[in-house]
């Protein structure tokens, strides 16, 4: 005599797998987007504060941008921070017409989420890097 289709227990066994394999991937995937996000964030900063000093180069003026706890101004633009990445050092940068911060607004902005924390370190000789 042969069988057809499964027994319960074996329903129930596959059911248990494939739950356990799910339970252990949400958290990952989550964590996952948390850095994709926070990676975003220090590119998108480090990328508008060196536009900010090229603008500043060839217009041979002052520009300054503002950095806030979920955005960045500058020209009478505002930029969102994307995810729930945060700054936590909110400040000011002015760029002067040589590209190099104007003394006292150089130095290191902290970007963090939950889990993730990101440097952006402005030097006084306006080099901007990402750490």
């Amino acid at each position: 005599m042969t069988k057809n289709g499964f027994s319960l227990v074996e329903i129930i066994v596959v059911i248990g797998i494939v739950s356990t394999v799910i339970a252990f991937t949400i958290p990952t995937v989550s964590n996952i987007k948390e850095s994709l996000d926070i990676n975003l964030s220090a590119k998108t900063i480090s990328s508008l504060l060196r536009k900010c000093q090229q603008e500043a180069i060839s217009k041979c003026e002052n520009i300054s941008i503002v950095l806030e706890l979920s955005q960045v101004s500058y020209d009478n633009k505002i930029i969102k921070i994307p995810g729930n990445v945060k700054i936590k050092t909110p400040q000011k940068v002015i760029f002067s017409s040589s590209g190099n911060p104007v003394p006292g607004f150089f130095g290191t902005i902290a970007i963090a989420s939950k889990n993730y924390e990101k440097k952006i370190v402005i030097s006084p000789y306006g080099r901007i890097r990402v750490g």
